[in-house]
């Protein structure tokens, strides 16, 4: 019986010429890989780009780092930024609290030239 009348035979005959020129071609490009890494050439397209992703990946951990740095120097001011803000605020109130004493004690002098106080009541005189 020849080789390809059973089909069987058919597919293990065409997977071992796979096989074989596989082979032949992996040979080929470990060759030629061996031979660019001694003359210290890129090795290919994919080794262009993974090199450029390793870049991209590098700047990215840079800018990482720097923003890091920034982001750890605003949580070292922050308690002093709050602490200011709080004195600010009080200083505020403070400030509010005397003017409304001192309108409260405006308001009960009388008036200059009128016959009456500051709450519409007839000052006596005499």
């Amino acid at each position: 019986m020849p080789p390809y009348r059973d089909p069987r035979h058919r597919i293990e005959i065409e997977a071992d010429r796979e096989y074989a020129a596989v082979r032949r071609a992996s040979r080929r490009l470990d060759a030629r890989l061996v031979e660019w890494i001694r003359e210290g050439r890129r090795m290919s397209k994919l080794a262009a780009i993974g090199d450029r992703i390793a870049a991209k990946k590098a700047a990215h951990d840079r800018k990482a780092d720097e923003w890091a740095k920034r982001l750890d120097a605003v949580d070292a001011r922050e308690k002093d930024a709050f602490a200011i803000g709080e004195a600010v605020i009080i200083e505020r109130e403070a400030d509010l609290s005397e003017l409304e004493g001192t309108v409260r004690t405006l308001s009960n002098l009388p008036l200059a030239g009128s016959g009456q106080s500051s709450n519409g009541l007839a000052r006596k005189e005499g």
